[in-house]
């Protein structure tokens, strides 16, 4: 029989940590461990008491790195891992997760379903483009001529771009972070730890997607269409707090994941490098249409974080040799063993 534990990475909130921590324990399966990696300045005692809770100190708030730490000091078999604002919608969860690998033993991982709570969330106030209609012809077109295409469901491409997962399950080569499980033997392998450094430095965005990706090239990933979690943010990402550094680290972020899919698939980035310019013109560009049709502040900030993260990709150097794994091996074993 495998056995599942949780790993939860969080950052300065408490009373969810203290909310999800409880309701897990109370749920109708118990988890064989559950692992809090904590990357608050103090570390809250959420939990701490109860049996069966590990509390461990990240030295980085840097949630790609948080998960490698939870895989470390993890001994159990699947590896669930939770961010601290998720709520449990189904008590038997734990029992769900574990009876889609009996079923499909052969798989790496599952994308797990889950929904916002909120009606308005931490990304609610990003400007969005008006210029087309939704499902118009010219926007079919503007997302081909744009780099920005429609993708077949559960298929992860360049500059982030992913079709949706299969409406009633299925495979796919994705997940998304809030919730997702994994085999322990599958995860970080052939994975590039440069991540760490880009969200080091708040440049980082789409490791959800990479790490599934991962997982994709080691054994197929399974996406489960039912609803096991509700995401309530509360309007509280860090991501989006300012227009202006949301949108540097978004066009930022798009060249890595780009350049990163290339290296797992083995061949030459310089397709997805020509690829990532030919989307950053088009995505610019259309930041400047729609301030000039609608100037206010939140639109001129996108535009500018947009052209200040595209002009930092062309310094940049994409490491494919793995020379920054070994220094974060380091940092992640020396956090264990404080």
């Amino acid at each position: 029989m495998l056995s599942l534990g949780i790993v939860i990475c969080t950052y300065q909130r408490p009373e969810k940590l203290r909310s999800l921590i409880k309701n897990i324990l109370h749920a109708d399966s118990i988890p064989q461990e559950i692992i809090v990696v904590d990357a608050s300045p103090e570390i809250y005692q959420a939990g701490i008491d109860e049996q069966g809770v590990q509390v461990i100190k990240s030295n980085h708030a840097n949630q790609p790195y948080q998960r490698y730490v939870g895989y470390l000091a993890a001994k159990s078999d699947l590896l669930l891992y939770l961010d601290d604002d998720m709520e449990i919608v189904h008590p038997n969860f734990i029992n769900v997760i574990l009876n889609i690998f009996v079923q499909r033993p052969q798989i790496s991982g599952v994308a797990l379903h889950f929904t916002n709570k909120q009606p308005i969330n931490a990304l609610s106030d990003i400007p969005t483009s008006n210029l087309f209609r939704k499902n118009g012809m010219f926007k079919r077109l503007k997302n081909k001529l744009s780099g920005y295409p429609d993708l077949p469901a559960g298929q992860l491409g360049w500059c982030g771009n992913r079709g949706p997962q299969p409406s009633g399950g299925g495979f796919t080569q994705w997940l998304s972070g809030g919730a997702f499980v994994a085999k322990r033997n599958c995860l970080y392998q052939n994975f590039n730890f440069q991540l760490f450094d880009l969200f080091e430095q708040k440049r980082g965005m789409g490791e959800d997607a990479l790490l599934g990706y991962t997982l994709h090239h080691q054994a197929p990933l399974y996406y489960h269409p039912e609803l096991l979690f509700y995401h309530n943010d509360e309007n509280e990402s860090h991501y989006s707090l300012n227009h202006f550094l949301y949108a540097r680290r978004v066009l930022f972020s798009r060249l890595f994941m780009s350049l990163e899919v290339q290296r797992l698939n083995q061949s030459s980035g310089f397709p997805a490098l020509l690829h990532y310019h030919w989307y950053s013109l088009f995505r610019i560009g259309g930041y400047v249409l729609n301030f000039l049709r609608h100037p206010d502040a939140r639109r001129k900030n996108t535009l500018l974080g947009s052209l200040r993260g595209w002009l930092d990709t062309l310094s940049f150097k994409f490491e494919r040799s793995g020379k920054r794994n070994q220094y974060w091996m380091h940092e992640a074993s020396q956090n264990i063993n404080l």
